[in-house]
């Protein structure tokens, strides 16, 4: 039973990494076949498109990140627990946080620490 339920979870962890992997790909083509649209069909070709492209791309990662992260963690908690395996762990997962941090940055179109920056500000007075 136990072996039912270890091989169930892992699959569960490989099907989480793959609908992540298919949400970057399937994102990029979509912001591809979206972005090229908009160009055809655009008057002016100006930053908003390449803005555009950029979200689109942004939105698809983070996405994507999340159910990767998610799929690690299953990993590896379902696996052998060495030390080996957390620091890996907690590597690749420290990696994705900057890598979504900035992402979302990106969307806000602010700089990374700014909403940190501007909280403190306001918390001081």
């Amino acid at each position: 039973m136990t072996n039912i339920i270890a091989t169930f979870i892992q699959t569960l962890g490989q099907a989480l990494e793959l609908i992540g992997v298919l949400c970057i790909v399937f994102g990029f083509i979509l912001a591809t076949v979206a972005a090229g649209r908009r160009l055809l069909h655009a008057s002016n070709r100006n930053h908003s498109l390449f803005r555009f492209y950029r979200h689109s791309l942004a939105r698809s990662v983070l996405i994507g990140l999340e159910f990767l992260v998610a799929a690690d963690i299953i990993r590896t908690v379902t696996g052998d627990l060495n030390l080996e395996g957390v620091a890996i762990l907690a590597g690749i997962v420290l990696i994705r946080i900057v890598l979504g941090m900035t992402l979302e940055a990106e969307l806000r179109d602010a700089p990374l620490f700014c909403g940190w920056r501007t909280h403190s500000k306001k918390s001081s007075r």
